[in-house]
């Protein structure tokens, strides 16, 4: 016959189950997280490119041939690289990145915290003082 579950073991299986829920959440949280900083540093990596690019997309000598047309001076091709600084429109970039990035270390920081509590319920054994402690402790923090 099987035994009763105890009252302990019985918790432990709530809290598991709680945990599985919470780390299925925090993965659908982080997965829009990671497209959005793909598309950043794509975006970044977008126009970079010191070499010069033709319109048309043909041999660059068979262009200028059929256009017939100058490349633009030195110092009007460097007046045409320099871009106003919008500082109002970078603070707001940086400050929503950060944010994005904020949320993340701390849905990390949650995850390695869960995985702590659940290797500390796992074991079979009688857990020393300062582990039970620990147990308990982050147990009040996530729950």
């Amino acid at each position: 016959m099987k035994e009763p579950l105890k009252k302990e073991s019985v918790r432990t299986v709530v809290i598991l189950q709680h945990l599985k829920q919470i780390l299925r959440s925090v993965h659908r949280v982080l997965k829009p997280q990671r497209r959005v900083w793909c598309e950043l540093s794509s975006a970044k990596n977008e126009g970079t490119s010191k070499k010069r690019k033709c319109e048309d997309g043909g041999d660059s000598s068979t262009s200028q041939a059929d256009s017939k047309k100058r490349p633009p001076g030195v110092k009007a091709s460097k007046a045409s690289g320099k871009k106003t600084v919008d500082q109002e429109k970078q603070v707001k970039e940086f400050e929503r990145i950060w944010t994005i990035k904020h949320k993340e270390m701390e849905a990390k920081e949650r995850l390695s915290k869960m995985i702590l509590l659940d290797s500390l319920i796992g074991k079979k054994e009688l857990l020393p003082e300062y582990e039970e402690s620990l147990k308990k402790k982050l147990i009040n923090d996530l729950f």
